[in-house]
């Protein structure tokens, strides 16, 4: 089966995922999740990506990341992916495939689809009922977004997080936090819910009619 073809647009933020092979575990321990993010954060340095969100389950991770380049999503989950996997089979003591191929991505429309999507992400934990609150939840970007703690990344906050509260001037400040925290707390609508699962696992894009005409019109 012909692959999909993949979006590559610079400065778009991506929503993108990566699962387990045959849904099993990735992360074995604590210091696995740690690994990840450090050298999830080099290679995003490395390419040029700026992380807005992201989550890391046992099983599978989220991102939200803008690229600077075209091929930065790519080349960040390829770096990524293959460090950590070298990682994995010589600490397990085993071989073969750990992810269940290659990664899915999502373009996302920025403002509320954007924000939308951070909801998706760092909600992640309390959805499959591993915490009860999210900022309980060690391996995500809430922390910083929500309480402007670090998480082991550097988060750049996108301009549509900034826009929360357009008067602050300070916008890592506690009324962009407290407004963030805000939107969390409300059940995410399940029709968006599902609209994003379907994106994300179909390499759609999630946005207004207009964006994706304008994202199909400007071609792959």
């Amino acid at each position: 089966m012909a692959r999909k073809p993949r979006f590559k647009i610079a400065g778009v933020a991506q929503l993108i995922t990566q699962r387990g092979n045959n849904k099993q575990a990735v992360f074995f321990s604590e210091q696995d999740y740690s690994y990840y993010l450090k050298i999830l954060n080099e290679a995003a340095m490395q390419e040029e990506c700026q992380i807005h969100a992201f989550v890391l389950m046992a099983n599978h991770i989220h991102l939200l990341a803008t690229p600077n380049t075209p091929d930065g999503i790519s080349q960040l989950m390829k770096t990524t992916g293959q460090r950590y996997v070298s990682y994995i089979n010589k600490l397990e003591k085993r071989s073969g495939t750990l992810w269940d191929g290659r990664y899915k991505a999502s373009l996302v429309e920025q403002g509320h689809y954007l924000i939308a999507c951070m909801h998706y992400i760092e909600m992640a934990p309390v959805r499959s009922a591993t915490v009860k609150i999210p900022k309980d939840y060690r391996f995500s970007s809430y922390r910083a977004n929500a309480q402007g703690e670090g998480v082991g990344v550097k988060i750049t906050p996108h301009q549509s997080y900034n826009a929360l509260v357009p008067w602050a001037i300070d916008k890592s400040n506690e009324e962009t936090q407290q407004k963030y925290k805000q939107l969390l707390r409300e059940q995410q609508d399940k029709e968006e819910f599902q609209t994003i699962h379907k994106a994300i696992n179909s390499n759609l894009v999630f946005g207004s009619r207009e964006f994706r005409e304008s994202i199909m019109s400007n071609g792959v």
